[in-house]
């Protein structure tokens, strides 16, 4: 066991370290217990204390992925949900998972990661400014999780509109990794934040009021709103992502032509002149004019009268 916590319903906890209390029945005392999936002693305690669990919430909470969902059970819901990672060195978009099975006057929660968000709870309950019940727990969770993605969609969308206020001509690898790596993000967020917002949503719908109360999820459907912004933002973001990648592609796609072009025209004017370069310069006998002195410059003369008609006849022809 991380932690364990005595709610007092007064805003404050206790510090619990017995694991018998998971098994109280005094309907005055709130528990929250949390645990690391990975450790061996947690699923040793899961199979010898949370025997009156269903298999599948079991297996749910200490899978080694997880999907965001919300899924209700006579006595309590399994909710498993994710939030921005926030720790060191560490990518945002890698959401952490957090598995709770919620029943009345109990909270049991799973992570294999640090989650900021459970700190910040953990920290208020002990300072005496946390949540005084489980509803409460249930809407401060939802609604912290929520606030802590504002920095990284701000970020996503800045970063987007740099990219849109560049000249494409002078986009260079490094900023086209940068491009890619925003898109990138946007994807495993939608990833998470989609069944995320389901998850919530069956949750408001198809909740139990003894557990959580009618204003709490009035609270909580306003952090759904914003998750669903949030969603909104990514789906976004890949619009514009996608039209800054097609006005790249169209940029790179002219300067190919451009250049192709180029070619091409010089290719035409070059290929009369070497034509005659080549039929003169053949090694053998009978040449016109081979043996004057001024054969040179009469067919430098030559050369120089066929472009010029080339170049007449290309801009009539509107080529160049």
């Amino acid at each position: 066991m991380i932690f364990g916590l005595n709610f007092d319903h007064q805003g404050g906890a206790n510090i619990q370290d017995n694991f018998n209390s998971i098994n109280t029945t005094d309907k005055e005392k709130t528990v929250w217990l949390h645990f690391d999936a990975d450790s061996n002693e947690t699923r040793e305690f899961v199979d010898q204390n949370l025997s009156h669990l269903d298999p599948h919430i079991k297996r749910a909470v200490l899978a080694e992925q997880t999907r965001p969902r919300y899924v209700p059970f006579e006595n309590g819901f399994l909710l498993i949900i994710r939030g921005v990672n926030l720790n060191k060195d560490q990518s945002h978009e890698d959401m952490i998972s957090l598995r709770l099975w919620i029943e009345k006057n109990r909270i049991i929660s799973f992570q294999k990661r640090n989650l900021q968000t459970v700190s910040e709870l953990k920290d208020s309950l002990i300072n005496g400014k946390g949540p005084k019940s489980i509803s409460e727990f249930i809407q401060k969770l939802i609604e912290i999780l929520v606030f802590k993605m504002e920095v990284p969609f701000d970020e996503l969308i800045k970063d987007t509109d740099n990219f849109e206020m560049l000249d494409l001509n002078l986009l260079s690898k490094t900023q086209g990794d940068r491009l890619s790596n925003i898109r990138k993000k946007c994807a495993i967020f939608s990833r998470y934040l989609i069944p995320q917002a389901e998850a919530i949503n069956s949750m408001i719908n198809n909740s139990n009021d003894i557990l959580i109360s009618e204003q709490d999820l009035k609270k909580i459907n306003e952090s759904y709103h914003d998750i669903l912004r949030r969603v909104e933002d990514i789906s976004s973001l890949k619009e514009r992502i996608q039209f800054i990648y097609d006005e790249h592609s169209h940029v790179i796609s002219e300067k190919m032509n451009k250049t192709m072009y180029k070619i091409a025209i010089i290719s035409m004017i070059f290929i009369p002149i070497s034509f005659l370069t080549g039929l003169l310069g053949i090694n053998l006998s009978g040449i016109p004019y081979a043996s004057s002195g001024s054969a040179f410059i009469g067919f430098s003369i030559l050369l120089s009268l066929v472009l010029v008609i080339q170049l007449i006849i290309y801009k009539k022809l509107k080529w160049i």
